[in-house]
C-alpha cells in the first residue's frame, strides 16, 4: 500500500469513517477494501511469520520470491534483524540459491539487504563459500562461489553497503574473515586450474588477510546472545570458531602450495597456518569431547575442508 493508505489503515482516528465510508485499493489486480487494523493486537508476528513464508518454498525456484519477500518488508516498514537475515541467507543458500541472496544485496534500495557490518558480511560470504564446500569443492561450484563472493566485495564498496572511507573495526571491507573465505576459494580455484597463480589474486588476498589480522582476531559465526546453559557455551564458541577458521585454514595452506616459496608473504602464511591449526585442533577436540553435544556442524565443516587438503 501507498504511504497514505497505510496511514489510513493505521490511524486510529480513522477506524470509524473506514466502517461507514468504504475505501478500496488495488493489490495485485484484485479489489480490497480497506479495514482498520489495530497495530497492537491485529499485526501478525513477524518473525513467525516470515518463517512460515520460508518453509513453503519446497522447490529451488520457490527462492525466486526470496527477494520479493525482503522487497515487502522493507516496503512495509518493518525491519529485519540479524537472526532473521541470517535464517533467510541460510535457508536460501542450503537450497542452492546463493544468487537469490545476491540478487537481494544487488537491489538493496527495494530489498533493504545492506552489508555494514563485520557480521552481516561474514554470514553472507560464508554462506556463499558453502555452495562449494557442500559440493567438495569441485571446479564449478568453487568458480561459481568464487564469483559471487567477490561480487559481494564489490557492492560493499558501494555508499549503500558500507562505502566511503574505511572507518572502524566494524567495516566489512576489512574483515579477516571475508577476506580469508576469499583465499580459500581463489587458492582453491587456481588448484583447479593447475596450480597457478595467473591473475594475482591468491597473493593479493593473502596479502590483504595478513594485513587484516594485524588489527583484528577471527570471530567465529555465532555472535549474537543467548540464554544458554553455561557448560555448553564453551561447545558453541568452539562449533562457531570451527565453522569460520577450518574454511580459513584451508585456504592459507592451498595458498601456500600455489605462491611462491621463498616469498615474504609465504614465510608469513605458515606462520599463520600453524595458529590456525592448533585453534583447529583444540575446537575439534572440544567438540569430539561430547558426542552427544548438539554442536556438530562446526566438525561437518572440519571434514569437509579436511577432506579438500
Amino acid at each position: 500500500m501507498s504511504k497514505q493508505h497505510r496511514d489510513l489503515v493505521y490511524g486510529f482516528k480513522h477506524r470509524k469513517s473506514l466502517e461507514t465510508v468504504p475505501v478500496t485499493v488495488e493489490i495485485g489486480g484484485e479489489e480490497i477494501r480497506l479495514k482498520h487494523i489495530n497495530m497492537t493486537k491485529d499485526v501478525p508476528n513477524q518473525r513467525k511469520a516470515v518463517r512460515k513464508a520460508l518453509g513453503l518454498m519446497k522447490e529451488k525456484k520457490d527462492w525466486d520470491n526470496f527477494p520479493l519477500l525482503l522487497e515487502g518488508l522493507h516496503s512495509a516498514g518493518r525491519v529485519t534483524d540479524d537472526v532473521a537475515l541470517e535464517l533467510f541467507v541460510r535457508m536460501a543458500s542450503m537450497a542452492g540459491r546463493q544468487d537469490a541472496v545476491l540478487e537481494s544485496v544487488r537491489r538493496i534500495s527495494k530489498t533493504g539487504l545492506r552489508i555494514n557490518t563485520r557480521q552481516i558480511a561474514k554470514m553472507v560470504v560464508w554462506w556463499i563459500q558453502y555452495r562449494a564446500l557442500a559440493n567438495d569443492f569441485s571446479h564449478a561450484d568453487t568458480k561459481k562461489s568464487l564469483s559471487m563472493a567477490e561480487q559481494i566485495a564489490i557492492l560493499m564498496e558501494d555508499d549503500a553497503h558500507a562505502g566511503g572511507r574505511v572507518t572502524d573495526s566494524e567495516d566489512p571491507r576489512t574483515s579477516p574473515e571475508v577476506i580469508g573465505f576469499l583465499l580459500e576459494l581463489s587458492a582453491l580455484n587456481a588448484k583447479h586450474q593447475g596450480g597457478k597463480d595467473e591473475n594475482g589474486s591468491v597473493e593479493k588476498y593473502a596479502k590483504n588477510l595478513l594485513a587484516s589480522l594485524r588489527d583484528k582476531e577471527l570471530e567465529g559465526m555465532a555472535s549474537r546472545n543467548r540464554k544458554t546453559d553455561p557448560a555448553r557455551v564453551h561447545e558453541i564458541e568452539s562449533n562457531s570458531m570451527l565453522q569460520t577458521v577450518a574454511p580459513i585454514l584451508l585456504g592459507v595452506r592451498t595458498a601456500v602450495s600455489i605462491l611462491d616459496q621463498s616469498s615474504d608473504t609465504t614465510r608469513q602464511l605458515r606462520d599463520l597456518e600453524t595458529k590456525l591449526a592448533a585453534q583447529v585442533a583444540q575446537d575439534v577436540e572440544t567438540l569430539k569431547a561430547n558426542p552427544a553435544s548438539r554442536e556438530r556442524f562446526g566438525l561437518w565443516v572440519y571434514e569437509k575442508t579436511a577432506a579438500a587438503e
